[in-house]
């Protein structure tokens, strides 16, 4: 599967349109602390851990499905499900669940997504 690519211009036109809440949570020093914790707590390299916020910051600009997240950690990162499983309920946990509620009710921020609008907190034993 070919990934989408988006010139920084673009990416800037998305970000713009986003509620505050979100351009809060992506450029949130907290946030990338949180990531840079995550990636320490699980021995990820730096560009594992790069890769990783690269893929948050997909999701928080609508790029991509929360849902994809495991998926996508485990392609990107070159890891185990089951790791990548735990890395997503801490993304989850720690990032995502504060600004929940923009996730949900916000299926079309940036672009249309390709898979429906559901639960996104990462299931470690279904998929």
């Amino acid at each position: 599967m070919k990934m989408q690519t988006y010139t920084s211009d673009q990416l800037n036109e998305i970000f713009e349109k986003l509620p505050e809440a979100l351009k809060d949570a992506i450029v949130s020093v907290d946030n990338a602390k949180t990531i840079s914790e995550i990636g320490r707590k699980y021995g990820l390299h730096i560009d594992q851990t790069g890769e990783m916020a690269e893929e948050v910051g997909s999701v928080l600009l609508g790029l991509a499905h929360p849902t994809e997240l495991v998926n996508n950690l485990t392609r990107r990162l070159g890891i185990e499900r089951v790791i990548a499983s735990q890395v997503a309920a801490e993304i989850n946990e720690e990032i995502f669940l504060k600004i929940r509620e923009y996730l949900k009710s916000e299926p079309e921020i940036g672009i249309v997504r390709s898979q429906p609008q559901g639960e996104f907190a990462p299931n470690p034993i279904s998929g």
